[in-house]
């Protein structure tokens, strides 16, 4: 998965700042060019990670949820958003999250099986 969102972001002229891939859930720090969308970029990002963990790694029952979260920050915040994605295992372990970038699929109302 690392690999395919990394040339996904290459591919994108797009900056990745970091990456922290838990079993449950990926934070993914960017800047996107004005010229790509979020909803694009995310696109892109969940369709080529989607195949690769389903082809390469042979996972058929892999998905993503259907939800994202994004968030804009001031370029002072950069090295500490950076440190927070990279230190995820270690903030999982001892509990020190972020409340407001752990958004999960729990924390949604189950969509309606005709509203995708």
């Amino acid at each position: 998965m690392r690999e395919s969102i990394r040339l996904t972001c290459e591919e994108g002229a797009i900056i990745q700042y970091e990456l922290g891939i838990m079993p449950d859930h990926v934070h993914l720090f960017v800047a996107l060019p004005p010229t790509i969308s979020l909803s694009s970029f995310m696109h892109r990002i969940k369709g080529g990670s989607s195949h690769f963990i389903r082809v390469r790694e042979q996972n058929k029952s892999f998905e993503w949820q259907r939800q994202f979260g994004a968030y804009t920050i001031h370029e002072n915040q950069i090295p500490r958003l950076i440190e927070y994605v990279r230190n995820q295992p270690d903030r999982h372990a001892s509990n020190s999250l972020y409340a407001n970038l752990e958004i999960t699929e729990r924390d949604f109302p189950p969509t309606p099986p005709n509203a995708t």
